[in-house]
């Protein structure tokens, strides 16, 4: 005797996609914690004061001068880094998607995804770049620390073509570098407490929040037996940090760690020195595209918080029943001064 049950009926009844997991981790940490400001200008430029070579002195009854305090002003100058990203997506699979009952917005909404997703593979590429990046051909962010002599904290060679180093440095434009010879040793809160003094001996100031990796957060985690949380103080901002990131304390400066961030190292960052500076995109009359996260000028926002940063998204030939758009960005990642920032390397 015949019997309906559900293998008999599975075909004739519509499957439905109701919910959408991502398995992609597109972060980016550096762009929570560093502000972001405006650029201009053929590159990103700032005037730097280095302190007299003379100084004041002690006088005998009546005697002349004979030196004079004059500061010098040095103009410190970064070429202007440019990233993009590209998607091409069908009028048919825009057309298929957006009549799908039972689906996801983001799968319904074909285009929108894909400037999302492009949006978010620039972050990938800026977070890795924001710690390693050369500013060599092809343009990139010079990037926090790639070595003793790349980078904006590093203690020697060039940055923003002033010299740190060499037959004529200038004082106080090299980062605090504290490693051990490639040895790598344990952190502790001693090490840490020299980090910190060799900035305040230098520029009598702090840094506000400390980057590392995993190891060594966990390291840290376990000796201090800190307690995780989310909202954090970094001087004159506070905030809550977006994406999955987490912070411990340690003497009241947060500790945040990042998969981004340079192995067996801690960076101490006082972050009134370091902004993003991005170039405001110019409108594009040509933009065709209308999908929610696109605005008639042709530039897109992420949600505050997590990758403030404004790209332009511009229309590329079109190929048939395809639509090609080009998500780029403009900008640096500046240092104004880097003896207000430590790098302490070699530790697990």
């Amino acid at each position: 005797m015949a019997a309906v049950t559900a293998s008999t009926i599975a075909d004739a009844l519509a499957q439905e996609y109701p919910e959408l997991a991502s398995t992609i981790f597109r972060h980016f940490l550096l762009a929570q914690i560093i502000p972001v400001k405006p650029g201009s200008g053929k590159n990103d430029s700032f005037d730097v004061r280095f302190r007299s070579t003379q100084a004041a002195r002690n006088a005998t009854d009546g005697q002349d001068v004979a030196d004079y305090i004059a500061d010098t002003f040095v103009p410190a100058t970064g070429i202007w880094s440019e990233y993009d990203a590209a998607v091409k997506v069908t009028g048919l699979s825009m057309a298929v998607a957006a009549s799908s009952n039972g689906t996801p917005a983001d799968v319904k909404d074909q285009f929108g995804s894909a400037l999302d997703a492009a949006y978010e593979e620039l972050a990938v590429l800026l977070r890795t770049d924001a710690y390693a990046g050369v500013s060599t051909s092809p343009q990139s962010l010079i990037g926090l620390y790639g070595g003793t002599t790349v980078g904006a904290l590093g203690s020697t060679g060039t940055y923003y073509n002033i010299n740190r180093g060499g037959s004529a440095p200038l004082p106080n434009w090299a980062g605090n570098v504290l490693r051990n010879g490639g040895a790598l040793r344990s952190i502790t809160g001693s090490l840490l407490d020299s980090a910190f003094r060799a900035v305040f001996d230098a520029r009598g100031t702090s840094p506000n929040v400390l980057v590392t990796t995993s190891a060594v957060f966990d390291a840290l985690k376990d000796q201090f037996n800190a307690r995780y949380t989310r909202e954090i103080s970094t001087g004159s901002t506070s905030m809550v940090l977006q994406g999955g990131y987490k912070a411990i304390m340690w003497n009241g400066v947060p500790i945040i760690r990042d998969p981004g961030c340079p192995a067996n190292t801690v960076l101490g960052l006082d972050t009134s020195t370091l902004s993003f500076r991005q170039l405001t995109p110019v409108s594009d009359p040509f933009v065709m595209a209308t999908t929610a996260q696109l605005k008639a000028s042709g530039t897109m926002d992420m949600p505050a918080g997590q990758i403030p940063f404004t790209v332009q998204v511009k229309p590329l030939s079109i190929g048939g029943d395809y639509v090609r758009y080009q998500v780029g960005w403009k900008g640096q990642l500046r240092c104004m001064e880097p003896a207000h920032n430590f790098v302490l390397g070699d530790v697990q």
